[in-house]
């Protein structure tokens, strides 16, 4: 198994099988930082390949950063087909402003954009106006990758519903 920062390969791990899974670890110092990490598996004549989603990793050096929580939110919700939306992401830190950083916006768990934090009021946020999605529910997730002194964290996941109202959507019970 091979591990990723962003698109450089960092080293591979021995893969080992623990039941109906193939596993790998690897242990590997990383420079202070923000980290985009994966890992990818070629596969073998029992198990197929695969990649796994992108992690996010802050490593610091000297103490523990504070604590941050992150969320998101988007309106309307549901929308209509052409209708504009807007996303906002929002970092908070009980010390105070977060340190710096940017959010990571994940449309389907797959990277959008990463932007800069405003902060105002003990917290840093962003809002994001998209418009133009076609129909569908979109996972939204918003990713703070940390910063000088303020820890990495992530949001659930908001769907988003567009054109909702015109789906077919049936419940049976019985």
């Amino acid at each position: 198994m091979d591990f990723f920062e962003e698109s450089t390969l960092i080293g591979s791990g021995v893969v080992s099988t623990i039941g109906a899974y193939r596993v790998a670890a690897l242990t590997i110092p990383l420079a202070a930082g923000n980290h985009a990490l994966k890992a990818s598996y070629a596969g073998d004549a029992a198990f197929s390949g695969s990649t796994s989603a992108w992690t996010f990793h802050t490593a610091y050096a000297g103490p523990a950063p504070a604590v941050t929580t992150t969320t998101i939110s988007v309106t309307p919700n549901p929308a209509a087909v052409g209708q504009p939306v807007s996303l906002t992401m929002t970092v908070r830190s009980p010390g105070g402003n977060p340190s710096g950083g940017s959010v990571f916006l994940l449309v389907n768990g797959v990277v959008a954009t990463a932007l800069p934090l405003a902060y105002v009021g003990g917290a840093g946020s962003v809002t994001v106006p998209i418009n133009g999605l076609p129909r569908g529910v979109y996972a939204l997730s918003a990713v703070y990758i940390g910063g000088e002194r303020s820890g990495a964290s992530s949001s659930g996941y908001v769907y988003l519903c567009v054109d909702c109202a015109t789906s077919p959507v049936g419940v049976a019970v019985r």
